[in-house]
């Protein structure tokens, strides 16, 4: 299977100290997504979330 990549940078502004880096990997079929969020908190990573996600209709 092959997939599409999308990389993001999102930052708080209410708390500057915090920010989510996040990778969506989606199939070609548009069926199929993954998502991956690091979470930093003062530039170190504290927190990693997995996301599977499949299109229902």
């Amino acid at each position: 299977m092959t997939w599409n990549f999308i990389f993001l940078f999102l930052l708080c502004d209410s708390v500057p100290v915090l920010a989510r880096h996040e990778m969506i990997q989606i199939s070609l079929c548009n069926h199929d997504r993954a998502r991956t969020w690091y979470w930093f908190k003062n530039n170190q990573i504290f927190q990693r979330t997995l996301i599977q996600e499949k299109r229902l209709a």
